[in-house]
């Protein structure tokens, strides 16, 4: 028993191959395009504006906190054990309080830094993408995915 010759699919291929459009690519430096971007220099600044503010009051606040602990130290040998106790047990609810709102801030600043950014990114998509269509290009890579390329 023999094999069946193949159904003429050697002679389909070539005429295939010739068909295919060779893609045109273009490699972008995503990265320098957003550190240059107006809209991406301005949130920055706005960020850390407003990370600026929050550190400047917490500092201040901070300050406070060490301030009534030095008050409390100084008061100790005057104060009785449980008003002393007390007054410590008030202080480390203070601090508790203070290290919440800080990290609270921290995870608003944070969020609202990742949102900016998926923001800024997808409007840089979208230009990308514009200018692609314009000059016919079927593929973008950054260039920070790039393993290989020749000149």
């Amino acid at each position: 028993a023999t094999a069946p010759a193949p159904a003429k699919p050697a002679a389909a291929a070539p005429a295939a191959a010739a068909k295919l459009k060779t893609p045109v690519i273009a490699v972008v430096d995503a990265q320098s395009i957003l550190d240059k971007s107006e809209a991406s220099k301005s949130a920055r600044v706005k960020l850390e504006a407003i990370a600026a503010d929050f550190q400047k009051k917490f500092d201040v606040e901070e300050e406070a906190l060490k301030a009534e602990e030095r008050a409390l130290l100084t008061q100790q040998s005057i104060l009785s054990a449980d008003a002393y106790g007390k007054k410590r047990q008030d202080l480390q609810k203070k601090a508790g309080d203070f290290e919440r709102k800080v990290a609270s801030a921290r995870r608003m600043l944070n969020g609202a830094r990742d949102g900016t950014a998926r923001f800024i990114h997808a409007a840089l998509v979208e230009v990308v993408g514009k200018m692609a269509e314009e000059r016919g290009v079927d593929l973008v890579v950054p260039s920070s995915q790039l393993l290989f390329a020749t000149e």
